[in-house]
């Protein structure tokens, strides 16, 4: 199960004809109340941008210097949210590589627009929770929640709809468009975790025994124009009053 996918092609989840229901069912797994406030709130600002088209903020993002930028636009309106737990003889999947991995989950749906939603939600939630990491992977991203993991739900705990709703803006934002990059690096500090490791002694377990201990630190940084990159990348219009090397506060 793959994150953003589940194993199926962004032209399949996109495409109503192919055989792929148009509906689709997210999962966003969570540990901790704090997690999910943030959570909560990405969801919100989604659905905030779906009700507001052409009048949010126009962000372009890439995952590293070597990618070209894709705009984040939102997919349809978020509905149905429910906080879920799972039943006790099923822990969750070992791995965020595989699935949702966290103690708990929020779920939604929306009718269209997946490939945005999923691109949307996963920079949003990666920047508002960048050190949540298992195994090695960040923890805290989105996921198809296909019927295998609809059937290990015990539990569901409806979310109010005004908590996650769209409100329209009263005035147009004229924030600049912004064109941003998240680099990672390697965590000294969890380098000096792992350097005492015993024999015999699991990196995997010693990972999960400090989960505050992120494996890599992340950054973002944010630019009026786009930085080079050796693939390519869009090229906004000539603007005389913005320097084209201006950085974003």
């Amino acid at each position: 199960m793959d994150a953003g996918g589940g194993g199926r092609s962004r032209e399949e989840l996109d495409n109503p004809f192919g055989g792929v229901v148009n509906e689709h069912h997210y999962i966003v797994p969570y540990d901790t109340k704090q997690q999910l406030w943030h959570i909560l709130n990405k969801l919100k600002l989604h659905n905030d941008c779906a009700a507001n088209p052409g009048q949010c903020p126009v962000e372009y993002a890439r995952y590293s210097d070597h990618e070209p930028y894709t705009p984040l636009e939102p997919g349809e309106e978020l509905v149905d949210a429910e906080l879920v737990t799972y039943r006790e003889r099923w822990p969750p999947y070992l791995t965020p590589a595989l699935g949702p991995a966290l103690s708990r989950g929020v779920t939604f749906r929306n009718a269209g627009g997946h490939r945005n939603t999923y691109a949307f939600l996963q920079w949003h939630l990666l920047t508002a929770l960048p050190n949540v990491y298992m195994e090695g992977f960040p923890a805290i991203t989105v996921y198809q929640c296909d019927a295998y993991t609809t059937d290990q739900i015990a539990t569901r705990k409806v979310v109010p709809p005004d908590r996650i709703r769209g409100e329209p803006f009263d005035e147009f934002d004229a924030t600049p468009v912004t064109y941003k990059t998240r680099k990672t690096h390697a965590n000294p500090a969890f380098a000096e975790l792992m350097a005492d490791l015993a024999e015999g002694e699991s990196r995997a377990k010693r990972m999960r025994l400090n989960p505050h201990v992120p494996p890599y630190e992340a950054e973002v940084r944010a630019s009026l124009r786009p930085w080079p990159t050796t693939v390519g990348c869009i090229s906004p219009a000539p603007d005389p009053q913005v320097d084209p090397e201006g950085q974003v506060p």
